[in-house]
């Protein structure tokens, strides 16, 4: 049996807390984000069938390098075994999803595919929109609407100006396919009804009974929170220095800094071939070999400077892309990578945990504390669900 204090995950500067129930897959079961949102249950149907109706095959969580992972997957005990996998990965701020639908030969789809419907109690006042062609609406009042394809992200903002994120993953392409049906349609709906948010994702939708092509069909996504806070005040600041091939230049970077100078990293000032650049022309972070050389850099920093010199990422921007390379594809997928700003925050919070680190300029209200130190190093727990029980 797994004690009830297993299935929990919290947070370390906003106290935040993330659980699940212990009988599913399916979750988390509640999430409660102070003075911002409290969720119900989160949860995923094909068919009319709730995935929280699965088997469990697994269930874990682990706690380590920074951020803490439950991971789960079963199936569907009735007709023909649709299974489920999913994989829920949390920073301080911010929790990335991943879904993957298992399908099996000769299985038709008969109503709908609906992945992580939200309900979500909440005081939000405003809302904004990133749509797939990278376009923020403005600040507008909470009312219900209905998307004609998934928008990239939706921000609600509550009173005294702290909000709640709802991103799609990198794989934007992905959502727009649903189950690959020529005979489908899609329905995205955020509505509002006495103070409970309603957002409802239905990336495939049938009127007839269709066969499904069998495979596993993967759908990621986020959410992200930020607080209104006062702006950091900056001391003095140290441009990092680069070398000729755009390196940095670790030599010069111990002879310059000082104890507590504040080191900068414009990631402007980095030359990349066109190859590596998304839609807006700066660097695209889904692309491997871009991160890895960004990662690289920031190795460098840490072991050329003392934790005391608080760290700031210039230009860390998301932004659109289609160039299907960066995706280790042949064809043009559509992308943003803003998912993936999100990962390379997490792994640098590992890298240098009692480090200040902060991004600027902010285009996204959750970059303000996508660097916060987390908790998740202090344990590690591990357990899973088999055939024979726990």
């Amino acid at each position: 049996m797994i004690s009830d204090d297993l299935r929990r995950i919290s947070g370390f500067t906003a106290n935040w807390l993330s659980s699940y129930d212990e009988d599913s897959i399916a979750g988390p079961d509640s999430l409660h984000i102070p003075e911002i949102a409290d969720f119900g249950a989160i949860t995923s149907e094909i068919n009319k069938l709730n995935d929280s109706l699965a088997i469990a095959d697994e269930s874990k969580i682990i706690r380590k390098a920074n951020i803490a992972v439950f991971s789960s997957k079963g199936r569907l005990p009735f007709g023909s075994r649709i299974g489920f996998s999913h994989t829920h990965r949390y920073a301080e701020n911010n929790i990335r999803f991943t879904s993957d639908i298992l399908i099996p030969g000769q299985t038709f789809i008969t109503s709908s595919l609906s992945l992580a419907k939200l309900e979500i109690n909440g005081s939000f006042v405003e809302m904004q929109f990133l749509d797939q062609d990278y376009k923020l609406s403005p600040w507008a009042p909470c009312t219900t609407i209905e998307f004609a394809t998934l928008p990239l992200l939706v921000i609600l903002k509550n009173k005294a100006g702290h909000c709640l994120e709802i991103g799609c993953g990198s794989d934007v392409w992905r959502w727009n396919n649903g189950l690959n049906i020529d005979e489908m349609s899609q329905k995205y709906k955020l509505s509002f009804e006495s103070g409970t948010v309603i957002y409802e994702r239905i990336i495939c939708d049938v009127e007839d009974e269709t066969v499904v092509t069998a495979r596993s069909y993967r759908f990621t996504w986020f959410l992200a929170w930020s607080y209104n806070l006062p702006a950091k005040e900056v001391g003095e600041t140290l441009d990092c220095p680069l070398s000729k091939n755009g390196e940095v230049d670790t030599k010069k970077l111990r002879d310059d800094l000082t104890e507590h100078m504040t080191i900068c990293l414009d990631l402007h000032k980095i030359t990349v071939d066109e190859k590596s650049l998304k839609t807006d022309q700066s660097m695209c972070f889904a692309k491997r070999k871009n991160m890895s050389r960004l990662k690289s850099m920031i190795r460098k920093i840490i072991s050329n400077s003392a934790a005391t010199n608080p760290l700031i990422i210039k230009n860390l921007n998301p932004g659109i892309c289609t160039n299907g390379s960066h995706l280790d594809r042949k064809t043009e997928h559509l992308h943003w990578d803003y998912p993936q700003i999100l990962d390379f925050a997490a792994w640098t919070r590992h890298q240098c945990p009692e480090r200040e680190i902060y991004c600027e300029p902010i285009s996204i209200p959750s970059q303000t504390a996508i660097f916060q130190q987390t908790n998740h190093e202090q344990n590690e727990i591990d357990y899973e669900y088999n055939e024979d029980g726990l």
